[in-house]
């Protein structure tokens, strides 16, 4: 008679010390710890990053607080990908330019050349403000072959004109959205174009200036898109007057106009668009973005009747009518505390969404950043962060994320500002989009056991928890190289919290790591072979 005999391979089951960055964490090895931030000696803020394709160096630009003239100059940085600042633009990565009595920079785009457009607004010594533009080099300086000295001014109307996002088309003209005053001194939404040079393109719109009517005080666009077949698309909101309450009461708008800048009929009502969510309360769009089937997707936040603001996403049909099959109204609200608000987005290559803004610190009662990830259908992405979003403190106070954008190996730049106890300073957080996890083998106690290892693949394991370490929240396999190459969660629970797990039929034989996060967000390593 054979004996059956039982042992344990220990060395399958060596514990260690995973150092482990999640999708959503922090990129520690950017900057301080995953952020980067600059004192310019009083306040500043950043509205709007791009990443240059050729080197992945952060182009951020914004706006200075200027401490001798007391008003507003135009900033810009530039810094390398591991987050210090590029000494070849500017003055050690940073540049002001201070443009007549008060300049505000807040869209920036990259040109083929390396040169730099910034979109903004510049004021007069009257202070009535003017659509402005500068073009930089790639060395942060005025490029002097454009506009004047490289600087454009563009006076619409008689009153204050913003230009707050902008696009460069193939033809190299400029499309800018953002708004202009009429005779009554109310804010009206506006699109314009400008020819490569800087002058205005008259044979757009009217005069070059496309507008819609309104009826009320403050209007705007904070973002531009081009659609299909060169069709421009802005989004914004409409001011819908004050509430018997007395409060104010904005509504999402959303435009589209042809090539030319005329409205397209087909779309909405006149072009226009104008979506409440909430009941005689502020809903706002700051940013959008054109999916390849013509698709819209808007972000931005609803303020409840207790102002309590939540992040909204929004996805519009090719017509302008909202898509049901999105979140079941094609409205998607986040309420995860009582103040979020949706400041910028991007979508990545896998189509999830990403939205940058601010949330509620509860802890603080201050603002912290936020970056959330969104599935198509609009759910939370809930593996990214805690619940599909994360929340960093920046500063102690208030902390605004105003834009995101992505770096060529995916991982997740924002910029915008943080209050310290006497300014407003920079910030530029990036954070993993994946998960990243370092395996360093000790022999350190065992937090769980695995069993059976070696296994086959598709098999289900039962994972025993040796070390109370608490419920498990997600499991990933790793490569012996570290890569990601597929992430789960436990089938069931068994009595005295153990758990089981079915592998993924496509393992191919050989030794694997089974990384184990628990719902502290602590994780333990665990060797897996896998049998053919």
């Amino acid at each position: 008679m054979k004996k059956l005999v039982l042992f344990t391979i220990s060395i399958l089951l060596i514990a260690a010390t995973a150092v482990s960055q999640f999708a959503g964490d922090l990129d520690d090895s950017f900057a301080n710890a995953g952020i980067a931030t600059y004192n310019f000696g009083s306040s500043a803020n950043l509205t709007n990053a791009k990443i240059q394709p050729d080197d992945q160096k952060i182009v951020a630009v914004g706006t200075a607080f200027s401490t001798t003239t007391f008003g507003g100059d135009l900033m810009a940085v530039r810094l390398m990908p591991d987050g210090t600042f590029d000494p070849t633009f500017g003055v050690d990565g940073k540049v002001v330019y201070h443009v007549n009595q008060e300049s505000y920079g807040y869209e920036c785009h990259i040109k083929s050349d390396g040169k730099i457009l910034i979109v903004g607004a510049a004021a007069n010594p009257n202070y009535e403000f003017a659509v402005m533009l500068v073009r930089l080099n790639s060395d942060g300086s005025l490029d002097d072959t454009f506009g004047s000295g490289g600087i454009v001014q563009a006076n619409i109307s008689n009153g204050d004109d913003f230009g707050y996002a902008f696009i460069e088309l193939s033809n190299n003209k400029i499309v800018v959205a953002g708004r202009i005053a009429n005779g009554l001194n109310q804010g009206v939404p506006m699109v314009m174009r400008f020819n490569e040079n800087g002058s205005v393109d008259t044979t757009f719109g009217v005069n070059g200036v496309a507008q819609i009517t309104v009826t009320n005080t403050d209007n705007q666009f904070r973002r531009i898109a081009e659609g299909p077949n060169g069709s421009l698309i802005a989004c914004g909101h409409y001011d819908m007057g004050i509430t018997f309450e007395g409060g104010i009461n904005f509504d999402i708008l959303l435009y589209k106009l042809n090539q030319n800048g005329t409205p397209d009929v087909n779309f909405g009502t006149n072009g226009e668009v104008k979506t409440a969510i909430s009941n005689d309360q502020i809903d706002d769009a700051f940013d959008l973005e054109i999916l390849p089937s013509g698709q819209i997707l808007v972000c931005g936040y609803s303020s409840g009747p207790e102002y309590d603001n939540d992040i909204v996403l929004l996805r519009y049909a090719t017509n302008g009518s909202l898509d049901a099959s999105f979140d079941n109204d094609g409205i998607a609200s986040y309420n995860l505390t009582a103040y979020d608000v949706g400041l910028g987005m991007t979508i990545q290559e896998d189509n999830k969404i990403l939205i940058c803004g601010s949330i509620l610190n509860t802890q603080t009662s201050g603002l912290d950043f936020i970056v959330a990830r969104i599935l198509t259908d609009g759910t939370l992405d809930y593996p990214f962060g805690t619940y599909g979003y994360t929340a960093t403190p920046v500063g102690l106070q208030q902390d605004d994320a105003n834009d995101i954008v992505l770096q060529e190996d995916g991982k997740i730049v924002v910029v915008g500002k943080t209050m310290t106890a006497t300014n407003n300073e920079i910030a530029v957080a990036r954070y993993h989009a994946e998960n990243v996890v370092t395996v360093q083998e000790t022999n350190a106690s065992k937090a769980y056991d695995v069993f059976p290892n070696p296994v086959s693949s598709g098999q289900s394991i039962q994972i025993f928890n040796a070390g109370n370490q608490g419920s498990i929240r997600q499991i990933d396999i790793l490569d012996l190289a570290g890569k990601v190459i597929y992430t789960g969660r436990p089938n069931s629970l068994i009595a005295g919290a153990h758990s089981t797990f079915t592998l993924p039929v496509s393992l191919t034989g050989g030794m694997y790591i089974l990384n184990i996060q628990n719902d502290q967000m602590h994780s333990r390593a665990i060797k897996l072979q896998i049998q053919n």
